[in-house]
């Protein structure tokens, strides 16, 4: 998935990834069913801006204090 995102013009220095699948199963044991299901890829964007080729992406409010 990393090697996509880079491909499809993420900058690589803004990405993390991180594995899960033995240390948070989703379905525990050895099955191949369990297997299967514990492959997974999961994405998380954090404060992040994305932008669409040919569209000006919104600008967020000015805060107020």
């Amino acid at each position: 998935m990393r090697a996509y995102l880079v491909q499809s013009g993420v900058e690589p220095k803004i990405i993390a990834t991180k594995g899960y699948g033995q240390s948070d199963p989703l379905e525990n044991g050895a099955s191949a069913q369990a297997r299967a299901k514990n492959r997974r890829v999961e994405i998380g964007i954090v404060d992040s801006v994305l932008r669409m080729e040919g569209e000006v992406p919104p600008t967020r409010p000015a805060s107020h204090n």
